[in-house]
């Protein structure tokens, strides 16, 4: 049954993967491609991802445009290193998977928005 539980989690915690590699290629602008991705998981925190990215003729606009895609998928990165060597740039970060937020229902005794 344990190793049930564990291999449900897993699963679980790979769910999410697809949306953020899909999210990672539509943030690359059209000057930049995406040369490398790398995605890793430790089976004692499966909901922690360890991302590298490789660019080629990105900027810091392209980075920062792929930070925001990781954001909007739901992972808060941490631990971030990032280099450039001419036009490529490797960028490296810890992933830990948020919860979705479900917006408050507005009370039926707060005055209405005008």
């Amino acid at each position: 049954a344990k190793l049930a539980a564990n291999i449900l989690q897993w699963v679980e915690g790979a769910t999410a993967v697809q949306p953020l590699t899909v999210a990672i290629g539509q943030s690359m602008g059209t000057n930049a491609a995406l040369t490398e991705l790398t995605l890793s998981r430790d089976e004692k925190s499966p909901t922690q991802i360890q991302l590298a990215l490789k660019m080629q003729s990105a900027d810091a606009l392209q980075v920062d445009a792929t930070i925001e895609a990781i954001r909007q998928s739901n992972f808060r990165p941490f631990s971030a290193k990032q280099s450039q060597e001419g036009d490529r740039i490797n960028y490296e970060v810890s992933l830990i998977q948020q919860t979705a937020s479900v917006p408050e229902e507005p009370s039926e005794s707060a005055p209405p928005n005008e």
